[in-house]
């Protein structure tokens, strides 16, 4: 998976847990980092990688993560590959509670906050949850519609 974080645009999917597809319980784990030019992979990807896979270790338990999506890339760019994928398996109903370990990984740039209010709308609900002050808790998606 490392290879990912090699140059900006790269991008890597992996599915693992299938029994744990379309589960209640099941969480997905996205990132995505940026990489600076001078660099030759990017630090930031290599971080998130490792702690969250840790933190979903220790507090949801692997058997419940149905998959990781990196993406080497900008938040404005909404066309991420592993992102896309993310989408269509959330809509697909493999999972409705998407770890990060980053919440600039998927919200804080106003193209990518809407797309997540329209994806939040198409899918009928799902979490976004990141790991606050010690205690994994729910992003609130609350620009926009959402807020209403």
């Amino acid at each position: 998976m490392l290879d990912v974080l090699m140059k900006f645009g790269a991008y890597r999917i992996d599915y693992l847990e299938s029994s744990a597809a379309s589960a209640s319980d099941a969480v997905a784990f996205y990132l995505r980092a940026n990489c600076p030019r001078h660099e030759f992979y990017s630090r930031e990807a290599k971080h998130q990688l490792y702690q969250g896979l840790a933190l979903i270790a220790a507090n949801y338990g692997l058997h419940k993560l149905v998959g990781v999506y990196v993406d080497v890339n900008e938040l404005s760019n909404i066309n991420r590959p592993a992102y896309q994928r993310l989408k269509m398996d959330m809509l697909d109903g493999l999972f409705h509670k998407v770890f990060v370990v980053d919440p600039g990984a998927l919200l804080g740039h106003p193209v990518a906050d809407a797309d997540m209010r329209d994806l939040y709308w198409s899918a009928g609900g799902f979490e976004i949850i990141s790991m606050q002050e010690g205690y994994f808790e729910p992003l609130e998606l609350c620009c926009g519609p959402l807020a209403a």
